[in-house]
């Protein structure tokens, strides 16, 4: 899939740019991402946040949702900043 892409917005203060995503077929995507680093290949963090599944998930059915649907869940606990440093 050939796509193009165009950096519309860069946010020094908040290091993350906005890149618009077009490709024929698709609705065009503008999607938040870290600006890249120096040592960083700028297409290849392009590409890593390209909305390809996104455009395929939305060919999906998707389900009936309602605003003010709740429910509970039982969360993993994340392991303490020591214990992933061991």
């Amino acid at each position: 899939m050939k796509c193009n892409y165009k950096i519309t917005e860069v946010d020094e203060p908040s290091d993350t740019m906005l890149v618009e995503y077009s490709c024929e077929g698709e609705e065009a995507v503008t999607v938040s991402m870290p600006i890249p680093r120096e040592d960083e290949d700028t297409e290849s963090l392009i590409e890593s946040y390209s909305p390809v599944v996104r455009w395929a998930e939305a060919k999906r059915a998707k389900r009936t949702m309602e605003a003010g649907t709740e429910g509970s869940l039982v969360l993993p606990t994340p392991a303490s900043t020591e214990e992933r440093v061991l």
